[in-house]
């Protein structure tokens, strides 16, 4: 069986990187702390669309650990994408891990 190391300071994962206006931007860690600052800008059921719109601009500005007046600029529509690729990266396609990247192991390794 392989042998996964784990290191609490440096994810096994390439960074998230979110480039704007020609600067880049790297989500190098997702844990729990990232979705707890997250959490009080998670629109509900019933709130107005300006909140939710807010919302959006208030998760990248977390997320990228960006002031709100950097990220507010960009059209909504710009600004949601981006959230739904950061999603879609972390819950349903993970990038490769580093070590496939460096051709240090195998990208599909025999059970």
């Amino acid at each position: 069986m392989p042998k996964i190391k784990l290191n609490s300071k440096k994810s096994l994962f390439e960074p998230i990187e979110v480039e704007l206006d020609g600067e880049v931007f790297k989500i190098e860690k997702v844990d729990r702390s990232l979705f707890k600052k997250t959490d009080p800008f998670e629109s509900k059921k019933g709130d107005s669309l300006s909140k939710q719109v807010d919302d959006v601009y208030k998760q990248l500005s977390v997320i990228l650990e960006v002031p709100m007046e950097r990220v507010e600029k960009y059209d909504y529509r710009d600004a949601q994408y981006v959230l739904n690729q950061i999603a879609r990266e972390v819950f349903f396609a993970p990038t490769k891990r580093k070590e496939e990247t460096e051709g240090k192991i195998p990208k599909n390794p025999k059970n």
